[in-house]
């Protein structure tokens, strides 16, 4: 995806972060906290997984964040669509079968950051939980 350097993308690693704007905007990929296996087969493979992706976008003002925000979460979404036509990149017998939201898009502050904990602060970064569910088979 051309919105996000190969760096931007992380799996379980939220001190990305925790640095300056430089970096941003960041894609965090957690562990699936859902899932269903399957145990009627004896396959070791079978179920489902709900993937956590979510997006971080550095905020400048409301009007330019939500903006792209908005451009860079499309991206994300045509880039499971489109490009990988939901085979989860080539992974070979497991599929994305649905990318939903997780909430909304919410203001976010590291919780080490004094001014966090101000009400009136403005937001270091606005994120939003997407769920991808992916199968195996």
């Amino acid at each position: 995806m051309s919105e996000f350097a190969d760096a931007d993308c992380v799996i379980n690693d939220w001190s990305v972060l925790d640095g300056e704007s430089t970096g941003a905007p960041y894609v965090i990929i957690s562990d699936a906290d859902t899932f269903r296996a399957n145990l009627n087969t004896t396959a070791s493979k079978g179920g489902t997984w709900d993937v956590v992706v979510t997006l971080c976008e550095w905020f400048t003002d409301w009007p330019t964040t939500l903006n792209n925000f908005r451009t860079r979460r499309q991206a994300i979404i045509d880039a499971a669509r489109l490009t990988n036509s939901g085979s989860a990149g080539g992974i070979a017998g497991t599929s994305i079968n649905e990318i939903r939201s997780e909430g909304g898009i919410i203001p976010y502050n590291p919780i080490y950051n004094r001014d966090g904990y101000n009400p009136e602060v403005l937001p270091r970064y606005l994120i939003q939980h997407m769920i991808f569910a992916c199968e195996e088979f």
